[in-house]
């Protein structure tokens, strides 16, 4: 058995007559109604909030794994550097760093 349609809900809205204006301005040059034009941008609005999230989610986690990778570079580097002081005799000139979060020293 077919489903029947279901009816729109019904939204009954005041605007500033300002933004009436450029919704219908929209509308024209869109050649959409003023209905269709205001669902759109709203439809919109919503799908541009939700891009932003997982924009930012993503340039986070970019970020975090990012200075991962740097971070455990520059401590290859470091060591390095502490081998050849050692080598050269200057272990007083031994790079020390500060135990990261999650770090046990080993």
């Amino acid at each position: 058995m077919a489903r029947k349609p279901r009816k729109p809900a019904e939204l009954k809205l005041r605007i500033p007559r300002g933004l009436h204006q450029l919704i219908e301005n929209a509308a024209h040059k869109n050649e959409r109604s003023l209905n269709q034009e205001a669902i759109l941008r709203l439809q919109q609005s919503f799908s541009n909030e939700l891009m932003t999230s997982v924009i930012e989610l993503t340039a986070t986690r970019v970020g975090e794994e990012t200075n991962k990778s740097v971070l455990a570079h520059l401590d290859g580097v470091i060591d390095e550097f502490n081998r050849v002081f050692q080598i050269l005799g200057r272990p007083d000139l031994a790079i020390h760093t500060k135990q990261r979060e999650g770090d046990d020293g080993k």
